[in-house]
């Protein structure tokens, strides 16, 4: 019982951490409008988390695979891209201060 709360509670905090990075827009964002964040406030804060966030996605990526492609093979892209490549663009290719 005490390890089912543990895993819970840990799958809550993965939860709320990796969600905003899985709520980035697959459109790139050319120009910054005025009301995104300060550029020092994206490099320092949010992008560590979003890269805290996209390790966190990896982890869940692998049985979330493993389920997919049991259940529905062909949708075996959609994981990559939830858990995977969406995080990685919201570190690694979204422009500063963007978001």
């Amino acid at each position: 019982m005490r390890s089912v709360r543990r895993f819970l509670a840990a799958f809550a905090l993965v939860a709320l951490v990796a969600a905003p990075a899985s709520a980035v827009t697959n459109e790139r964002i050319e120009n910054v409008d005025s009301g995104a964040c300060p550029p020092m406030l994206d490099v320092l804060f949010l992008r560590p988390v979003g890269l805290v966030g996209l390790a966190m996605s990896a982890v869940l990526w692998v049985p979330a695979q493993v389920m997919t492609l049991a259940i529905n093979p062909t949708e075996w892209k959609l994981p990559v891209d939830q858990l995977l490549t969406r995080p990685a663009r919201y570190v690694f290719v979204d422009p500063l201060g963007s978001h």
